[in-house]
């Protein structure tokens, strides 16, 4: 529950690939690779944010059960990351999960999923 991983919406993570892929060299200092820029959040954090955004009945729909072919998955992410070149490129992280959960609701209402994937929001 304490143990951070790194997330990005996925419109931050597109926003990111396009601005790489369209840097110069000069601009990408000559390296391969870069880390994107990430939330470092908890579970925790996640849950919060999910009841600050849609509400504490659609946070009580979440349910922990353990799995141990994820856990051994999950033991292998990092626990948090650094962006540090990210920003020379104008890349910034979401401002907070918050935003993250706000554009998936946005993005399945504008694919017309209210009744599937947003059912009970």
């Amino acid at each position: 529950a304490t143990v951070s991983h790194p997330v990005s919406s996925p419109g931050v993570t597109v926003r990111s690939l396009i601005a790489i892929f369209e840097a110069s060299a000069e601009e990408f200092q000559g390296r391969s690779a870069m880390n994107l820029p990430a939330l470092n959040v908890t579970v925790q954090q996640m849950l919060e944010a999910l009841e600050a955004v849609a509400g504490p009945a659609v946070r009580a729909r979440v349910k922990f059960q353990r799995d141990e072919r994820v856990a051994g998955i999950v033991a292998n992410w990092p626990k948090g990351a650094k962006a540090l070149r990210a920003p020379r490129l104008g890349l910034q992280p979401d401002a907070n999960f918050q935003d993250v959960i706000r554009q998936y609701i946005d993005d399945c209402k504008a694919a017309g999923l209210e009744k599937t994937a947003l059912k009970g929001l």
